[in-house]
């Protein structure tokens, strides 16, 4: 009997080894591919200016249910707010930066996320775009929120603006 939870005791732990390198692992890949895509995408120039790439930035955002405001929910091809909602609305317009570039900041969705975007000039004829998504950690403290960069959705949008770019720094990224 004393045999057999020895044994027992010697498969648990070797379990919970497994199971910690395991994490381990997967929280160091997650860091790789972090700083990879910091690398290849934080100060990426999107071949085109801030002003001709930001109706995509605008229906990208629609596209994934975040809610603009007006003008830009034209802009993206999304109906006018409801006249009564519209005032209620926690997003901001599209404004120009000092830096001669654009940011604009949705609404929050349902699980409570929204997105803070800003285009930077990076040239004549490119715009580095960050998009920066906040979740609000706690419904009891609205002021408990983490932000972090988003790369999936810059990757997402060079993939429409320069599939091939995209696709090469896919290939490169840890996993």
């Amino acid at each position: 009997m004393a045999f057999r939870r020895s044994r027992l005791l010697v498969v648990s732990c070797l379990l919970w080894a497994a199971a910690s390198l395991s994490a381990c692992a997967a929280a160091r890949v997650a860091r790789e591919r972090d700083a990879w895509f910091e690398k290849e995408l934080g100060s990426y120039p999107f071949p085109e200016s801030c002003g001709a790439i930001w109706p995509r930035v605008l229906r990208l955002l629609a596209a994934r249910g975040y809610s603009l405001a007006e003008p830009d929910r034209a802009v993206a091809g999304e109906k006018p707010l409801d006249p009564f909602v519209a005032p209620f609305t926690l997003s901001s317009r599209t404004r120009q930066t000092e830096a001669g570039g654009l940011t604009v900041t949705t609404d929050w969705n349902r699980e409570w996320v929204r997105y803070r975007v800003v285009g930077t000039p990076a040239g004549p004829a490119a715009c580095q775009v960050a998009f920066t998504r906040t979740t609000q950690d706690s419904l009891d403290d609205p002021g408990s929120t983490s932000s972090y960069r988003d790369w999936q959705m810059s990757l997402d949008l060079l993939r429409e603006v320069d599939p091939a770019a995209a696709s090469r720094i896919e290939a490169g990224t840890p996993r």
